[in-house]
């Protein structure tokens, strides 16, 4: 039997800071593919091609070094000092709509060959164009924070993940910790939809520029921040290939 290329998910995200307190909650909607799979997107679906220019778009470059998306996980991991799993790869991720995207996360989901969850590779992008991945065992997930996101957070604390094999429902939980004290605080929580050109088109209906929100919801929420006073912190130099030897 034929594997499913993915799913769509439609949901809410919530985020939340502790200091001054300040809250948000959208709609949101994001695929999940079977990186196995993908090969076959531009043959079965009309709105959604891979590496092809269509109305929503998956891309290797929008994603880690740019390769073919299974080759890039794995040399993701190897070249960190990580175990290949072995397994399926399920990307949770945002596509390109009319040519645009930006993807705070995406999660690719590495299972090992009896279909157990081994490993979650959390990808995450911030609005100087930077990207940085955060390797994560499925097991009490926590890393050391690395990479500058937000202009209103340092360097300092640590991410502990919430993080479940993806199924009819999908949650993601992320808490941004300094010592005891809880500074940030995300969730993502997402029900299942088959993805066909008839569910897609519905929900480009609702929400036809999903990840255009995204980015105009961050520079609204930061906007709010500064006129409650929170000071902005100096971007640090990213440099990925330090950052990469450094262990959770």
């Amino acid at each position: 039997m034929t594997r499913p290329i993915g799913w769509l998910y439609r949901g809410r995200v919530w985020h939340a800071r502790s200091a001054p307190r300040h809250a948000f909650e959208y709609g949101t909607y994001m695929h999940l593919f079977d990186l196995d799979e993908v090969g076959r997107i531009n043959g079965t679906h009309r709105l959604l091609g891979y590496n092809r220019r269509r109305l929503v778009g998956l891309h290797d470059a929008d994603h880690l070094d740019g390769r073919p998306l299974r080759a890039a996980i794995e040399h993701a991991l190897v070249s960190r000092g990580h175990a290949w799993p072995g397994g399926r790869v399920l990307l949770l991720t945002h596509c390109r709509v009319a040519g645009y995207v930006f993807n705070p996360v995406s999660f690719f989901y590495c299972f090992d060959p009896d279909g157990r969850l081994a490993t979650v590779v959390a990808e995450v992008n911030n609005t100087y164009g930077e990207r940085h991945v955060y390797v994560l065992p499925s097991e009490a997930p926590t890393h050391k924070k690395e990479f500058h996101v937000s202009p209103f957070f340092g360097l300092d604390g640590t991410y502990r993940f919430a993080l479940e094999a993806p199924g009819e429902d999908l949650t993601v939980g992320i808490d941004l910790t300094v010592g005891e004290d809880r500074r940030f605080e995300a969730r993502l929580a997402l029900r299942r939809k088959r993805l066909t050109d008839g569910a897609l088109a519905g929900l480009l209906a609702r929400q036809p520029l999903v990840t255009a929100q995204v980015i105009a919801a961050i520079h609204w929420e930061a906007l709010r921040l500064w006129w409650k006073g929170v000071p902005f912190r100096d971007k640090p130099a990213y440099a990925p290939d330090a950052a990469r030897q450094t262990q959770p």
